[in-house]
């Protein structure tokens, strides 16, 4: 400007002009950058707290879950020293189980667990124990204060079934002699026969209904899986153990063995021709009745993996009865046995064909070597045993008594378990019911009228006019389940005046359609008699009246909050008035007990009623 002024007229005016504009220009762009860097200033401050801030919170966060790490590497250091302390010192190393309190299972008392075992029994039940061994091994009894009973069944993965059944009545008569008694059962290798054992005698107590449930219970008691530490053949004599409880028993014919087949020829060994060189034993009450090597060398008839079947034929003198076992090996060429496959059966429970498939099988089940359709049958010839009988009286006679001793002692004893069980569920029922909530009292005293635990206080006139009109809808009811005629008359008279007489239906809305949802107001039995009803199929004339009482019951009045959800579901059976027939009427109460409308409460006996349909 200075300058300007001092030139002459070309940059006088316009010199002057440019040169305001300059300032002008100036001035803005240093507001607007004082603009600018204020604004970046505060996004940069914003972000550089946001960093700072998911900084620290990321600190945080990793610090906590370090925490946490440390914690649980601590508790489960922790966990750790107490589950050693606890082997090493209270269980000394060794494994006792209880199925029950009174029925224990042990670890077999070898060389080096026999002294931790004993110091653990005799702590515990010295001179009130009695020791089942079932692993036909013998061990210092001497160690063990108490009775020690040697259980030999050689070969068969359960005992034989009258072996079983006198177990049984022994070891109740143990128990029933003194209440501190405890049975203790124990095996060689794994639980398996004593969980056998065990589930046949939980049974045979009535603790109960069957020996495969009390199975379910004994495995999961001594940590075993029941469907693969049980073979098939155990299960097979759990099966006959039911039939003598039920009063099928065995009868008394022996079987003549004349061939055995296995379809499908498992591959043993990869290399070379052979595929398969198996022999078959027989046993047969303990004994070994037949083996196709008797002098212990190689098989002289192998199979081959395009082979369809193995079959042996069994000398013409090969009798067998009671409990069989039958044992098919394979021999590799270090003459190595194995047992390919196993069967354990009685012959008094086998019908005239005996065919089993690979499932069926002990050892065979398991095996991938084993095709899935490979089975194995067993010819025989029925033999009428010495001095048979024809009649099923004189047959039971025949059989060992224990059979019939076993089976009315376990009637009795489940008979005593169920009163028992009963008594105490009545006791607990009885002891509960005091501070037990129950929902359906609560309902019905709502429905039935006033002054109950389920009315609301702010309800006073809805209330009074259901106070004057509980026995009409019980009437109601009574007529949607079938009444009289003279009932069906009453109800319905007594449905109009109700309906003229409650002071919630007069003010209540006209109906909606019949296709209302849940939310629609519940009409009242005047709005509910005016409108039109819907065109139904034929409705029995009991359904007009219990329609009615449902229409007009003043649902609001008398049911408090918290059975609001109730009084909808109640209501959608009967919202379209006179149309509703006795079973829509029926299902409506049923869903109002539905169990996902009821709230959390503590058990009730009378709860079992919320599946009902039929009105009560």
């Amino acid at each position: 400007l200075k300058h300007s002024s001092s030139c002459g007229a070309p940059w006088g005016g316009r010199g002057r002009q440019r040169a305001r504009v300059c300032v002008r220009t100036r001035e803005r762009f240093q507001r607007c950058s004082h603009v600018a860097v204020a604004m970046w200033g505060s996004y940069l401050k914003g972000a550089s707290d946001f960093l700072a801030n998911a900084s620290a919170q990321d600190v945080l966060e990793r610090a906590r879950q370090a925490a946490q790490a440390a914690q649980e590497a601590a508790s489960k250091v922790s966990e750790t020293v107490q589950e050693e302390y606890r082997k090493t010192f209270v269980d000394l190393d060794c494994h006792i189980f209880a199925a029950r309190p009174e029925l224990q299972v042990m670890e077999f008392p070898s060389d080096e667990k026999i002294e931790r075992l004993s110091v653990r029994l005799n702590q515990d039940f010295a001179q009130r124990m009695m020791i089942l061994n079932m692993s036909e091994r013998k061990y210092d009894t001497s160690k063990f204060r108490g009775e020690v009973v040697e259980v030999a069944f050689r070969g068969l993965p359960s005992p034989p079934l009258e072996l079983l059944l006198e177990l049984c009545l022994s070891s109740h008569h143990w128990l029933a002699s003194d209440a501190s008694n405890v049975l203790v059962v124990h095996c060689f290798q794994g639980y398996s026969r004593s969980a056998i054992f065990l589930s046949c005698f939980m049974a045979f107590r009535g603790f109960c209904a069957t020996p495969v449930d009390a199975l379910h219970q004994v495995c999961k008691a001594v940590n075993i899986s029941d469907k693969k530490d049980i073979v098939p053949s155990q299960r097979r004599y759990l099966a006959y153990f039911q039939q003598v409880q039920q009063g099928i028993f065995p009868t008394c014919g022996r079987l003549r063995l004349l061939r055995a087949q296995l379809n499908g020829v498992p591959r043993f060994e990869s290399e070379g021709n052979v595929a398969f060189r198996p022999y078959i034993e027989i046993w047969n009450a303990g004994m070994m009745v037949y083996s196709s090597l008797p002098d212990g060398s190689m098989p002289t008839t192998t199979f081959s993996a395009n082979d369809s079947c193995a079959s042996f034929q069994f000398p013409e003198g090969t009798v067998v009865s009671g409990d069989v076992l039958i044992r098919m090996r394979h021999v590799y060429q270090d003459g190595t046995k194995v047992t390919a496959l196993r069967l354990a059966f009685h012959t008094g429970f086998v019908m005239d064909g005996f065919q089993l498939a690979k499932r069926e099988l002990d050892s065979a089940c398991g095996d991938s070597r084993f095709s899935d359709e490979s089975f194995l049958d067993l010819v025989f010839e029925r033999l009428p045993a010495a001095g048979e009988k024809e009649d099923s009286v004189e047959l039971e006679e025949a059989l060992p008594q224990v059979y019939g001793k076993a089976r009315d002692l376990s009637r009795k004893l489940a008979e005593e378990e169920r009163k028992r069980q009963e008594a105490d569920a009545a006791t607990a029922a009885a002891n509960g019911r005091v501070s037990d909530v129950d929902e359906f009292a609560e309902l019905e005293a709502a429905l039935r009228g006033p002054g109950s635990s389920g009315g609301s206080s702010g309800s006073s006139s809805g209330a009074a006019a259901a106070a004057g009109d509980g026995e009409d809808f019980v009437k109601a009811l009574e007529v949607a389940t079938g009444g009289s005629e003279e009932a069906n008359a009453k109800a319905a008279g007594s449905s109009g005046g109700g309906a003229a007489t409650s002071s919630t239906a007069a003010a209540a809305p006209p109906p909606p359609a019949a296709a209302a949802g849940p939310s629609a107001a519940i009409p009242n039995g005047a709005a509910a008699a005016a409108s039109p009803a819907p065109k139904a199929p034929a409705v029995a004339a009991a359904s007009a009246p219990a329609a009615a009482a449902f229409a007009w019951w003043p649902w609001r009045a008398s049911l408090s909050s918290s059975t609001c959800s109730l009084k909808l579901r109640l209501g959608e059976g009967a919202i379209c008035g006179a149309t509703a027939t006795a079973a829509e009427v029926g299902n409506a109460r049923g869903r109002a007990f539905s169990p996902r409308r009821r709230r959390k409460t503590s058990a009730s006996p009378r709860l079992s009623r919320s599946t009902s349909t039929s009105p009560s």
